[in-house]
């Protein structure tokens, strides 16, 4: 009983799970001076969740589960949202959205949410693969980022 014990020590301690604590350096709550932010936190049983955020008192835009596995650490990339609270901006819930971020350094980062004007997917779209595709910056989306400062 103890060997299989002290084995499942051994196996658990070899993995780092998708809530540890060193989720990257996107992670937490950022603001910009307008008010309106994001939050990016690993603190679910899903994995990581996204909130956009409308204004300083946090009414959210839309909220959900990261999809892809983007580097947090990274000075730029996407996070694919998959949808599960379509909030102020009537996103679809189900469906899978976009944020991009660049130039982060230290508390400081670039964000924008998927939107092109008269896009037919500013909604969301039914599949990560369709999302991962369809929401880039080559394809005309995050056409302004906001500066966002971390909290």
């Amino acid at each position: 009983m103890v060997a299989a014990l002290a084995a499942c020590l051994v196996l658990l301690s070899g993995c780092e799970l998708a809530t540890s604590s060193a989720d990257g350096a996107l992670t937490g709550y950022w603001k910009s001076t307008s008010g309106d932010g994001f939050e990016l936190s690993g603190n679910t049983l899903e994995g990581f969740r996204y909130v956009q955020y409308d204004d300083a008192d946090r009414n959210v835009s839309f909220a959900g589960i990261v999809a892809n596995r983007p580097n947090f650490d990274a000075s730029n990339g996407y996070i694919i949202v998959l949808v599960t609270e379509p909030g102020s901006w009537g996103k679809t819930a189900g469906s899978y959205y976009a944020i991009h971020w660049k130039n982060l350094s230290g508390s400081l980062v670039a964000a924008a949410s998927a939107y092109k004007v008269g896009g037919a997917h500013n909604k969301g779209m039914e599949t990560l693969a369709e999302a991962l595709a369809e929401y880039t910056v080559e394809n005309g989306y995050y056409g302004l980022h906001g500066e966002y400062e971390q909290q």
